[in-house]
């Protein structure tokens, strides 16, 4: 009697196992992306990933070799997908509308990966780093050719600084996480995306300068400023949790027990820090148009401020963008209430210029523009005919300001 095939059990067979493993390590993957995002590479513990998936800590090193290899493993195969989200099939290509699809697509569902790229990605090794870097250089490198064929009338400049725009749109899912999510998001991403593509070429002219203050030697300080202004710069280059109280004295030309003779501990230096930019948050504020001006006045003050607040105080306005989830874990919440009340003051704005978008659209939109100004304020300008940085804050506002569509 001839022997009919048999199928392996569930669970049995070598491709069941495969795909078993697979899955396994996807879903670290998946966890070890949100613990990362929500922690920082500092406070979350494979344990913790672990017991998030109901499994021992030694089965996660059947996966990878320890809590550096599962970031390298999360960043990279982020960017890859990012990549692959502009890559060209063989015999298609992709128009920019269709590019700005998919990467409004990756960016949400890989909603974590930025955030966790500009605080984290200082722990892992050079090369990692870089070959991060070079796969989302395939991105840049996608949107800016696809950009210059649609407007060959853009300059080097003009075109690198609308490609950075466009990108920036994209890191929103991440830096705002759900709270200012509406539906159908990815759509929203990209039509805002290619209203940046869309921006006239005189809006990339600057007319005004913001005025960008030459930074005073920590020499010409007070012992306690200079503490601040090494602290600024520490945190901002290694992170809050990564430098010590002796690091700090050392920068200062102090022990770390003298240092508590100006704070009680780090976080009241770094608590410190915000509250100097709240502080100048307040005076520009009172600057700012009457509540009689026109909405169009007031809106355009909001995004000015938070322009020049970038700009003149960058140092600070980096540990604002990259260091919020540090803030939050040691601060009892009135430095994160009151710059909550400053961006909730520029929705109440938005809200009354826009009464067709409902709280959640305006919410999502101002997300976007903030968006936009944090990454173009933060990262390295890379110009061909090397402009003026202080250019910079007219564009910034320019671009941020017709995203809203405020007449």
């Amino acid at each position: 009697m001839p022997q009919t095939a048999r199928t392996p059990l569930p669970g049995t067979g070598q491709s069941d196992v495969v795909r078993k493993r697979s899955s396994r390590k996807d879903e670290i993957l998946a966890v070890g992306a949100r613990l990362f995002y929500e922690r920082g590479y500092v406070n979350a513990t494979l344990k913790d990933v672990a017991g998030a998936l109901g499994m021992s800590a030694p089965a996660i090193y059947r996966h990878f070799s320890g809590k550096q290899d599962l970031l390298r493993a999360v960043l990279l195969s982020s960017s890859q997908r990012f990549a692959d989200a502009v890559a060209s099939e063989a015999g298609q290509t992709h128009d920019l509308d269709s590019i700005l699809h998919r990467l409004a697509e990756a960016s949400v569902t890989l909603s974590q990966f930025w955030e966790v790229r500009e605080r984290d990605a200082r722990h892992l090794r050079r090369e990692d780093r870089d070959e991060i870097s070079r796969r989302m250089h395939v991105v840049s490198r996608a949107v800016r050719t696809e950009l210059g064929a649609l407007r060959p009338e853009l300059s080097p400049d003009q075109s690198a600084v609308l490609t950075r725009a466009v990108l920036a749109v994209f890191t929103m899912p991440s830096a705002y996480g759900s709270r200012a999510q509406p539906d159908d998001l990815p759509a929203m991403l990209a039509r805002i995306a290619r209203r940046i593509v869309d921006t006239p070429a005189s809006r990339l002219e600057p007319r005004v300068l913001i005025e960008v203050p030459t930074s005073v030697g920590s020499a010409a300080l007070s012992k306690r400023e200079r503490v601040l202004h090494e602290a600024t710069r520490l945190f901002g280059e290694h992170g809050y949790e990564s430098v010590s109280m002796e690091d700090l004295g050392q920068a200062v030309g102090m022990s770390a027990a003298s240092l508590y003779h100006y704070y009680s501990g780090k976080a009241e230096i770094f608590t410190s820090i915000f509250r100097r930019g709240l502080e100048w948050l307040a005076i520009d504020r009172a600057h700012h148009p009457p509540d009689d001006a026109s909405i169009t006045a007031r809106m355009r003050a909001f995004l000015e401020s938070y322009t020049r607040l970038a700009l003149t105080w960058h140092d600070v306005f980096v540990l604002f963008v990259r260091e919020r989830a540090a803030l939050v874990r040691i601060e009892e919440g009135s430095i994160v209430r009151s710059y909550r009340d400053y961006f909730n003051n520029g929705l109440v704005l938005l809200r009354e210029a826009r009464p067709d978008l409902s709280a959640r659209e305006a919410r999502g939109l101002l997300a976007c523009v903030v968006s936009v100004i944090n990454d173009l304020a933060i990262t390295p300008q890379e110009p061909t005919q090397g402009p003026d940085p202080r250019m910079t804050g007219t564009v910034l506002t320019d671009i941020a300001f017709d995203l809203l569509d405020v007449v």
